[in-house]
């Protein structure tokens, strides 16, 4: 038996009645999951609706969603309002069953005789609805058809398994819109999360579209410089050291032009004017080929960079002091060989000697100038002296 019937009389004075499914709260909570409001004037409900209507002969036809205190059209034909009240509903009976509730004369139903849409517009006197159930077994409401006048024959064959078939095509077109903003959803609050992780990282964080515009900045952007975020790269001129622009911007418009990663380094403005060392990195999201996207970070490296600065001016200071050692003891050299021919051939080998070990200090002091020499260099000043 129809459950709605099972529950006995019903006063339509008080709420339609409540499913037994799992409780009303837990039925409620499974039909919010489907997001009625943006459901309504949904196209191929609406088509379903239009396809009801002429199959079953009548000038109503609706899908309805029952809520907790409103019944809601999310597609209606012939019908102006988008809800009713569900204490009136006829759908929040017939979703509590598993068949089509048909009703031939709603005047001659003691259920809803005294119903305000059977009394008052849009009179209704014929009812057919089929439930709407989710997979989980909840009743969301019902695909009905309506007449204004009685029909004592119900439903022919036909246009009952039409109805369920309809209805079967409600509930996948449901299923769909559910899936969808259950996916949008779940990737809304992932980039909620992403944002909130990006935002509590100590550098800044950027994204630009494949032509170089910003579209996304991190929080750290307006904190460290105090400027409102760059949408296009000239924008990014204020925050960069003026000394430091020109070869950074070509650096970067190379890179876009070619999808290669970008890696600089530059003097960052902070918003109290002062400036710092910054590591600057961005790579490319290539697709066929074709770079779609840039993701880059700005790091703070002031104080490596500092550190490593006072190294290279010690290890320069070193390294002058070293070949001035080197040139004292050949100048000693020099004097103590001086008038003592017994001796000059030794003093010409053992200053060539030094002389060549100032040339290779070259080779291995940190920052040497002179970058482009090779190890076969290298051992060629070494072995200078022994030549013959």
């Amino acid at each position: 038996m129809d459950r709605a019937v099972s529950r006995g009389v019903f006063d339509p004075s008080d709420n339609a009645p409540s499913s037994q499914f799992c409780g009303e709260d837990e039925r409620l909570s499974v039909l919010a999951n489907y997001g009625g409001k943006d459901l309504v004037g949904d196209d191929e409900l609406q088509r379903i609706a239009k396809f009801a209507a002429k199959l079953c002969d009548v000038p109503m036809a609706m899908v309805t969603f029952v809520e907790k205190n409103d019944q809601r059209f999310l597609a209606r034909v012939g019908l102006e309002a988008e809800t009713t009240p569900r204490k009136t509903s006829f759908c929040a009976h017939a979703m509590l069953g598993s068949e089509p509730m048909v009703i031939q004369d709603a005047r001659e139903d003691e259920r809803f005789a005294n119903n305000t849409l059977v009394t008052g517009p849009p009179h209704i006197r014929f009812y057919a609805g089929h439930p709407l159930i989710s997979e989980e077994g909840a009743p969301l409401g019902a695909l009905c058809v309506i007449d204004t006048v009685p029909r004592a024959t119900g439903l022919s064959e036909l246009q009952r398994d039409g109805l369920a078939v309809l209805a079967q095509a409600v509930m996948r077109r449901l299923g769909q819109r559910r899936l969808g903003r259950h996916v949008n959803q779940t990737l809304e609050q992932s980039e909620r999360e992403l944002q909130h992780m990006i935002d509590s990282v100590p550098g800044i964080a950027w994204r630009a579209d494949d032509s170089g515009n910003f579209t996304y900045v991190n929080a750290r952007w307006k904190e460290l410089i105090g400027l409102e975020p760059p949408k296009v790269v000239d924008d990014w001129r204020g925050a960069i050291h003026e000394e430091d622009w020109d070869e950074s911007l070509a650096k970067f418009v190379k890179a876009v032009e070619t999808a290669k990663m970008f890696e600089d380094e530059w003097r960052l403005k902070l918003a109290d004017g002062s400036y710092r060392w910054v590591q600057s990195l961005a790579v490319p999201v290539v697709t066929e080929g074709q770079p779609v996207s840039w993701f880059g970070t700005v790091v703070d490296i002031d104080k490596a960079h500092r550190i490593s600065d006072a190294r290279d001016l010690l290890a320069r200071e070193l390294s002058h002091r070293i070949k001035n050692i080197f040139a004292v003891v050949s100048g000693l050299i020099a004097i103590r060989a001086r008038g003592r021919e017994e001796v000059t051939e030794f003093a010409r080998e053992l200053t060539e000697a030094i002389r060549a070990l100032g040339s290779a200090h070259d080779y291995v002091r940190p920052m040497s100038e002179r970058r482009g020499e090779t190890l076969s260099g290298l051992l060629r000043d070494l072995l200078a002296p022994y030549d013959t």
